[in-house]
């Protein structure tokens, strides 16, 4: 999710575990990500094409089909995720924020 993650909110993600023995013998995992939104998606596949990711450089990147994408995602880049959060509460109606160079006139009752 870490690395995924940087390029957007993940809808799903989706590791194949080998079952089989024959599965077991490739020596290989499979897994499926899907993003919030498709341009997200394409930010990731431009930029982790090639890549060696996790010390395995012939990972191969591609589209696959289209899945349900929930109302919320499962994952949220932590640096995406201070962005988004609202602001403290400062007291003020509708809970408007001062900007900087004025906080000092705001009173600390008022807050």
């Amino acid at each position: 999710m870490d690395i995924f993650g940087q390029y957007g909110p993940l809808a799903s993600v989706k590791v194949m575990w080998p079952r089989t023995d024959e599965e077991k013998a490739r020596n290989r995992l499979s897994g499926f990500v899907a993003y919030m939104s498709r341009r997200d998606g394409e930010r990731a596949l431009k930029n982790l094409a090639g890549r060696d990711l996790l010390g395995s450089s012939d990972i191969k990147l591609g589209w696959g089909k289209a899945v349900p994408i929930p109302v919320y995602p499962i994952y949220v880049p932590p640096m995406l995720l201070e962005m988004t959060m609202p602001p403290p509460l400062s007291g003020l109606p509708f809970n408007a924020q001062p900007d900087r160079r004025d906080r000092h006139r705001v009173s600390v009752s008022a807050r």
